[in-house]
């Protein structure tokens, strides 16, 4: 764990920390296993473990920044192409995460966006959903810089809390971090699926009961048509 150490420290004191996080994070907007919150997190425990705030703050504001514009330019895919036949977005999971994304980005396009930051393939389905149905730009750049935001001062704070628990040693406290930040955005894909899951469930439910209801109802037809076939079974009248 000293080599992890001291190559933290080393990253720390390079000049390539920073436009590391900015591009970690605008990729990570297209391929989501970039592992952009795994670098944000260590760079603020070695940050805390070393009391460097300005470090923090700017990990946070490069995170942010890289965040928005990687959110943006999936947007902005999503408006210019078709992405429902996409191979890359053809698995199962993502094309549930597309139908989800589509079916609530009308509702609450804010809280959307905020929450599916943390989750991975959500937050490429969300931005893409934004685009191709044209969500308007007013709407989802604020949105995008909200959550990329509150992303990036959550993930770096998670760091620096870890740093300053792990004291002196910034490879632990990088690798507590990182974990906790993988329990969180795995909770919060949980609690979003289940959510999912008992929507559908309780449409589906309305539907059949729906559907029982309407085939419990008495045609008014039957009668007439009853009525009819009866009188046409009848033998014709005598003069």
């Amino acid at each position: 764990m000293h080599g992890i150490d001291a190559w933290l420290t080393g990253l720390v004191d390079s000049v390539w920390a920073i436009p590391i996080v900015f591009v970690a994070t605008i990729l990570d907007g297209f391929v989501p296993p970039v592992p952009s919150e795994t670098i944000v997190v260590a760079l603020g425990a070695v940050a805390s473990a070393h009391s460097d705030m300005t470090l923090i703050l700017l990990v946070i504001v490069t995170a942010t920044v890289g965040a928005w514009c990687g959110d943006v330019l999936v947007y902005l895919l999503g408006r210019r192409f078709d992405i429902t036949h996409w191979r890359i977005l053809s698995g199962r999971r993502s094309q549930d995460a597309l139908g989800w994304a589509r079916n609530a980005i009308d509702r609450n396009a804010l809280g959307l966006i905020v929450a599916a930051r943390y989750v991975p393939v959500g937050r490429v389905a969300v931005n893409l959903t934004a685009g191709s149905v044209r969500l308007q730009a007013r709407r989802f750049l604020p949105a995008a810089a909200l959550a990329a935001f509150a992303w990036a001062t959550y993930t770096t704070l998670l760091g620096a809390l870890a740093g300053r628990w792990l004291d002196g040693h910034p490879g632990y406290a990088a690798l507590v971090g990182i974990v906790a930040g993988l329990a969180v955005g795995t909770g919060i894909d949980w609690v979003i699926r289940t959510w999912r899951g008992r929507r559908a469930r309780r449409r589906e439910g309305v539907a059949a009961a729906e559907t029982a209801s309407q085939l419990a109802q008495p045609d008014p037809f039957d009668g007439v048509i009853g009525g009819l076939a009866q009188h046409e079974g009848r033998p014709a009248p005598r003069r």
